[in-house]
C-alpha cells in the first residue's frame, strides 16, 4: 500500500512496554532506515514481494518485517526472551507496502540491544549506525538492505511527510522521445494534471473508501445526477455522478483529506542502459491512503490520453463527486523517503541531546546516502526494468480504452457541479475571512 494504516492493536507505538533484557544487556531505541526491492526470477525470497508489515498467519519469511527481525535477533540486537513479539520491543514504521510495491526508505524503530558507546561524535565513534547496519545486513538477503541506524527514535510518530517514486514507461501516454512538439505537448498536459492533486483535497475516489469510513460530518450528499451501474471488463461497477443529498452510508469525512506538497514528472530516461525510456515521477505528501497513489497516477494517465477530461479530475477531487477512475500497476511504486521533525531539546548532562549525535532532525546522512544510491543502481533499478517490460502495462493501458471516456451528459453534470462546489467554496473562505478581519479590527478599536 502507498499509505500507513491504523496500528493493529498489541504492536506498534500503543503496544505495552517492553519486558526487560538479560542482566547486563544495554537496551537502546533504535532506528534503522531499511530499503527492499521486489527481485525477479523464481529464486527471489518471499519476503521482496508481499509487503513490509508483520503478518504471522501467512507463515515463515512472507514479510519484509519477519525477515528483518530474524536478522536483527541473527546480529545480537534482540535478545532471546523478546525475539518473537514486536510488542516487547515496541517496533514501529513511518509507513508500510502492500504486495508488489517497493521501497528505498522505510524507516523502522524498536528497542534493540546495541554498544552505547559507539553512538558519539569523534573518530571512535559511529554516529550513523553503519557497522551496526553492516552487521545486520549479513544476515539479509540481497534485496533487503539496512543502511544506517540512529538512536532514541519512533518511526511512527515522529514521520511528517512521505515521498514516493514511479517509473512510468512512456509508451503508457504515447511519447515518440523524438524531440517533436506532440511529445513536448502531451507530457506539459501530463505534468499539469498531476498539478491537479497539489494542496489539501478529500481524495475519497482515490481509494477504497470502505477502509476510511465511519468518520466525522463533513459535506455529503446523497445520489442525484450521473451514470450508475455501467460494467467495466471485469464486471465492476463503473460510477460517474454528482450527490446532491446526504448519504449517510457513503460519507465523506475528515479521514479522506490529504496534503500534496508536490508531484512532478521528469524528462523521460531510461532506468538502465539500453532500457525502456521512463518518467520518474515524484509525490510528496503528509501521508497516503491504500491505492491513492496508483489512482492518481491512472487517472492523470487517463487524461493525457484524452479518456478523462481534466474538469472531471477536478471534480473527483470534490467531496459530492463519485467517480471511478483508473489504477495504475504497483510494479514500479516505491517509497523513497520519509520526513521526520525536530527532535526536542533536552536539559541537563548526558547524551540524551540526540542533535548532538543524529543532528536537529533524523535524515540519511553520507554514509546512509552512499549506501541507498549503491542499492537503487546495482539492484533495484535492475529489477524494475524487467518489471517495465511485463505485458501487464499494455493491458492496463488497453482496459482504459474499453471503459472510458464517459457519456458527455455525465461528464458535462459533474464538471459543472465542480465548478459550483469551486465557487461556494471559495465564498465561504472569502466570508471566514472577512469575518475574521473586521473581528480583529473590533478587537483593535477597543
Amino acid at each position: 500500500m502507498e499509505e500507513p494504516r491504523p496500528e493493529p492493536q498489541g504492536s506498534g507505538e500503543n503496544a505495552p512496554a517492553p519486558q526487560a533484557a538479560a542482566a547486563g544487556e544495554e537496551v537502546v531505541t533504535v532506528e534503522a532506515k531499511a530499503a527492499a526491492c521486489t527481485a525477479c526470477g523464481d529464486d527471489a525470497p518471499a519476503a521482496a514481494g508481499d509487503g513490509s508489515s508483520i503478518n504471522r498467519t501467512l507463515g515463515e519469511n512472507v514479510t519484509i518485517e519477519q525477515v528483518l527481525e530474524k536478522a536483527l535477533f541473527a546480529a545480537g540486537c534482540i535478545s532471546e526472551a523478546n525475539f518473537g513479539s514486536f510488542s516487547k520491543i515496541r517496533w514501529s514504521r513511518a509507513s508500510r507496502t502492500d504486495k508488489g510495491v517497493h521501497s528505498l526508505g522505510t524507516v523502522m524503530g524498536l528497542r534493540m540491544l546495541v554498544d552505547d558507546a559507539k553512538y558519539v561524535a569523534g573518530p571512535d565513534g559511529d554516529c550513523e549506525g553503519l557497522a551496526l547496519a553492516e552487521a545486520v545486513n549479513t544476515h539479509l538477503p540481497p534485496q533487503i538492505r539496512v543502511f544506517t541506524t540512529n538512536k532514541k527514535f519512533s518511526a511512527r510518530h515522529m514521520c511528517e511527510g512521505r515521498v514516493y517514486q514511479y517509473y512510468l514507461p512512456v509508451s503508457m501516454i504515447d511519447l515518440k522521445c523524438d524531440g517533436s512538439e506532440e511529445d513536448a505537448q502531451r507530457l506539459a498536459k501530463f505534468r499539469d494534471a498531476l498539478k491537479c492533486y497539489e494542496g489539501s483535497h478529500p481524495f475519497h475516489n482515490f481509494t477504497k473508501r470502505v477502509t476510511y469510513q465511519p468518520g466525522g460530518s463533513n459535506v455529503q450528499f446523497r445520489p442525484g445526477d450521473g451514470v450508475v451501474g455501467r460494467y467495466g471488463p471485469y464486471g465492476r461497477v463503473l460510477l460517474l455522478r454528482w450527490q446532491t443529498e446526504v448519504d449517510p452510508r457513503d460519507r465523506i469525512t475528515q479521514t479522506f483529506y490529504r496534503r500534496i506538497y508536490s508531484f512532478t514528472a521528469a524528462d523521460p530516461k531510461p532506468m538502465v542502459e539500453g532500457g525502456e525510456p521512463c518518467l520518474l515521477l515524484e509525490v510528496s505528501g503528509q501521508s497516503f491512503m491504500l491505492h491513492h497513489i496508483r489512482h492518481m497516477i491512472g487517472a492523470a494517465v487517463a487524461v493525457t490520453l484524452g479518456l478523462i477530461s481534466k474538469e472531471v479530475l477536478l471534480g473527483s477531487l470534490t467531496p459530492p463527486a463519485r467517480v471511478t477512475l483508473p489504477r495504475a500497476p504497483p510494479h514500479t511504486l516505491l517509497l523513497s523517503d520519509c520526513s521526520f521533525g525536530r527532535f526536542p531539546a533536552q536539559q541537563g548532562p548526558g547524551d540524551n541531546d540526540l542533535r548532538n549525535i543524529t543532528g536537529e532532525r533524523l535524515s540519511l546522512r553520507e554514509g546512509g546516502q552512499q549506501r541507498k544510491e549503491a542499492f537503487r543502481n546495482e539492484v533495484l533499478l535492475p529489477a524494475l526494468q524487467q518489471l517495465v517490460a511485463l505485458p501487464e502495462w499494455q493491458q492496463w493501458k488497453a482496459s482504459m480504452y474499453q471503459v472510458f471516456p464517459f457519456p458527455e451528459v455525465a461528464r458535462s453534470r459533474v464538471a459543472a457541479g465542480a465548478r459550483c462546489a469551486v465557487t461556494w467554496f471559495r465564498a465561504k473562505r472569502g466570508a471566514i475571512s472577512t469575518l475574521r478581519v473586521a473581528a480583529a479590527a473590533m478587537h483593535h478599536a477597543t
